[in-house]
């Protein structure tokens, strides 16, 4: 449960495959995405274990190529991550 987690990468989505209202678009199939999570509160066991974690972040999403090619998509969101794992529940 990272206090920053940042990422980026290059995906082929078949969803997006030449065929019906998208056939006159450029590869659609090759997207590149990236994003970032910045953790505001956390909460620790006893152990020092995280135990819950809430922040924000954002994504950003975009074709491959240039030209003729599909509308970018981004997205803003707040989201809180439970560990599971942690042997237990303390009050801290």
């Amino acid at each position: 449960m990272p206090r920053l987690d940042i990422y980026g990468g290059v995906k082929h989505d078949r969803r997006y495959h030449r065929n019906g209202d998208l056939d006159p678009y450029d590869d659609p199939t090759g997207r590149v995405l990236g994003g970032l999570f910045f953790s505001v509160w956390q909460r620790q066991g006893s152990d020092g274990l995280p135990l819950l974690l809430v922040g924000g972040g954002a994504d950003f999403e975009t074709a491959l190529r240039t030209g003729v090619r599909l509308p970018s998509a981004g997205r803003v969101f707040l989201k809180a991550s439970v560990n599971l794992h942690a042997p237990r529940w303390s009050s801290q």
